[in-house]
This record gives structure tokens, sequence and C-alpha cells, in this order.
């Protein structure tokens, strides 16, 4: 039986109860707060424009309360990391794994791994995830696959055979336009829904994939705060969050923030926190992509009712940035 659900806070009474037996599966995420993050960013020893303690403190000053630094191959500088660290801001270890298959790029980070990883190249799409997915496991780090509808990168078969790893970005605020969609290379939801529905337990990223900070010429034009991690976790602690990225315990944000997601055993309830007077459309989503329920109510609430094997959500603002609630398993 799979736990890879989120985020119980309170239980919901309500007087709507379903004849469906099905449950959402809950996890203890008791002392548990949420913590703003970002998996995805570079310096100047890779493609981006500035030092990585600029890149750290342009983080920690606008609201972060953890970055995970992602240049090529290095990881992050212990030095640095001891100072700009501190009870309010953790700077993580890590760095992206940049291979290729052919023309195909297959990029991964390695979140939280503290040691040297290089590229490394097999004779099949699938063998060169896997062989880099299994290197970060080997540095103590998390995989998470990077923008895979970007220059062709790993499909959502490749995706859906490679083992051990369960990060994804959904949302990458560099190597597309600003507006998301399913047509888009910013989407990978309906490969999201594939993989899921075909029973692997997969969560989405959303990170900014920044490289050009301000006031500052070159870079890619990756600019820092399009996309983001929002995680539970009882203590700003490297080891905790990226432990709890793995068991889904957050939600992707491109612009939308949420005041709490409460799950109790057959309702989801999602406390957008509202901006001015912008409205949102919050989107229920069960098996193959279906969408269970829609609703433009803040809170947006929906009651377990028939069989699906998950239920994620997503909240779209009248700006079209949205907020990605990852995949509740039911039993």
């Amino acid at each position: 039986m799979k736990i890879c659900s989120l985020l119980p806070i309170a239980i919901l009474m309500t007087s709507c109860l379903s004849l469906f037996e099905g449950s959402f599966e809950i996890p203890d995420t008791a002392d548990m707060r949420w913590y703003k993050g970002n998996t995805h960013a570079h310096s100047s020893k890779s493609v981006g424009n500035v030092s990585a303690m600029d890149v750290a403190a342009w983080y920690k000053t606008n609201g972060y309360q953890f970055l995970v630094l992602t240049d090529d191959v290095v990881p992050s500088d212990p030095a640095l990391i001891s100072r700009i660290s501190d009870a309010t801001f953790i700077l993580i270890p890590g760095m992206e794994i940049k291979s290729y298959f052919g023309s195909r790029w297959v990029h991964t980070n390695g979140l939280n791994s503290a040691r040297e990883i290089f590229p490394q190249e097999a004779d099949t799409l699938s063998k060169t995830l896997q062989i880099n997915i299994d290197n970060i496991l080997a540095s103590k780090g998390v995989p998470q696959i990077n923008h895979p509808q970007f220059r062709e990168g790993p499909d959502k078969d490749t995706i859906l055979k490679s083992i051990n790893c369960n990060l994804m970005e959904i949302y990458n605020g560099a190597v597309g336009p600003d507006a998301a969609g399913e047509t888009g290379y910013l989407s990978t939801e309906l490969d999201w829904d594939y993989i899921l529905t075909a029973g692997k337990c997969l969560f989405g990223i959303a990170a900014d994939d920044a490289n050009t900070f301000p006031g500052n010429s070159g870079g890619y034009g990756g600019k820092p705060g399009r996309g983001w991690v929002v995680v539970r976790s009882s203590k700003l602690d490297p080891e905790e969050i990226c432990r709890n990225l793995q068991k889904g315990l957050f939600y992707a944000s491109s612009g939308v923030e949420l005041e709490d997601i409460v799950i109790a055993p057959k309702r989801m309830t999602i406390i957008i926190s509202q901006k001015e007077n912008l409205t949102y459309k919050t989107v229920f989503i069960g098996d193959n992509g279906r969408v269970l329920y829609s609703t433009k109510k803040n809170p947006a609430v929906f009651g377990l009712n028939r069989p699906t094997k998950y239920v994620r959500a997503k909240v779209t603002d009248a700006e079209g940035k949205a907020a990605w609630i990852q995949p509740i398993f039911t039993r």
C-alpha cells in the first residue's frame, strides 16, 4: 500500500457523507509547518550571472527559507553553506548533472548531494536516466528529474520505468514562456497523470531554474522567483526537507500561495491565500487526468465519493499563476 499523501492538520466536519468506502491515505504530519524553497538555481560557477553568495542572498532576502544551489557537477561550498545559513534560512548542497542521449537532454538534480557527480551516458535513453539517478543516490542525495519536455528529455514511459526517483519538474521558469499550459514546455501535467495512473508514485516540483539575477548582465534568461515549493517539515533541516519532498509533503507554485491543505479520510480542503481581488479556480484531478470536480470557492473542498487511484489538485488565479497540490492516494 502506497503512503504517498500529505498534510493533515484538522478534520473538517461536514454533513455531506459518501457511500463510497474508499478513503485517502494520510501520513502523520503533526507539529509540522511550511517552509518555502527552490530546488534549482545557478550561480556564475555554471550558467549563472552572479556569485553563489549573491544567489543565496537573493533567496534569503526574498522570503525563502531554503535553497538548493544546483551548479554543474560541483556541490555548494561548505564554507558558503556555513556563512549564509542561520535559524531562518538554510543553503542545501546540490548540483545539476547534465547528461545527454544523442541530442536529447537528460538533466537531473542531486538534492543534498555533497560530493562531485559526473554525468554518465549509456546505450539507451532509459539507462542514461537511470545511471545518473543511481549516482545521485550513491552520493546520499535525492534525485530530481529536470524539465523533461525540454530538448526532448526523458519521455513519460522512460520516467515510468525509472526506479528510486519520485520527483520531477512539472514547471520550470527558465525553459519556456511565462504562461503555463498543457501545450508549452512548462507543463508536463498530462505525462504526470499518465505516470500516476500507471501506478508510479511521482511528485511534481516547480522551480525557477534561475541564472539571471537583477542588476547584472549575462545569464540565460531564467529569472528568480518564478517557481518554488512549500514543504511541510518539523524543522528547517536539509535531511528532513529533502525526505519530506520525497514523501510528497509539499505543494508547488508559480505564484499562488496557500494557507493550508487539510486531508481527512474522505475530504480534501485547500485554503487559498487571498491576494487582493483575484479570483481562483481549483480543479481536482484523478485517474488519467480526469477532472473530478472544479470550484471557484475558497476554501476549495472535494469529497471523495467515487473510485480513483489518486486525487491531485491545481489552483489557478485570474493572472494565470498556479499552485499544484501533490497526489493523495486512496485505499
